[in-house]
């Protein structure tokens, strides 16, 4: 996992600090020279003092968050889904057997219209927030 920048990351983005504990982005500043800041909890804890890693979406998590496992019938593909009470959108987490147990992909489905990422994504629990947010879906994410 590399070093996580305030660019790649939105307020109330689950990360996890060095010592282990979950936390939450509480502020982005960016100063003159255009490199960014991010701090976790409150008190602020800065990356620049403090060391943060994304934390890996897993199906432990997705199943915490209401996604249930989905049998398609395909050996290769272990698949998650969520139902948005609130919208016509369905949330899928694809998991394939063949690569790395972090590359996924994440889709989002509205209607007739697909969201995702054209090939595998590492799967961070900040990625589906992400996901979740450009869709207008309004869900807390529990890690």
């Amino acid at each position: 996992m590399g070093e996580m920048k305030a660019n790649e990351l939105m307020i109330g983005d689950w990360v996890r600090h060095a010592n282990g504990t979950p936390m939450q982005v509480t502020r982005i500043d960016y100063c003159t020279e255009n490199k960014g800041h991010f701090a976790c909890g409150t008190p602020h804890h800065w990356e620049y003092n403090n060391k943060f890693e994304p934390i890996p979406l897993t199906p432990e998590i997705l199943t915490k968050n209401g996604f249930y496992k989905v049998d398609y019938g395909v050996d290769s593909v272990v698949a998650y889904e969520w139902k948005d009470p609130n919208q016509n959108a369905t949330v899928e987490v694809f998991y394939y057997k063949y690569l790395p147990e972090e590359e996924m992909r994440i889709e989002v489905v509205m209607g007739s219209f697909t969201a995702h990422h054209p090939s595998a994504w590492r799967g961070y629990v900040h990625w589906l927030q992400h996901a979740l947010r450009l869709c207008g879906i309004e869900k807390e994410v529990v890690v």
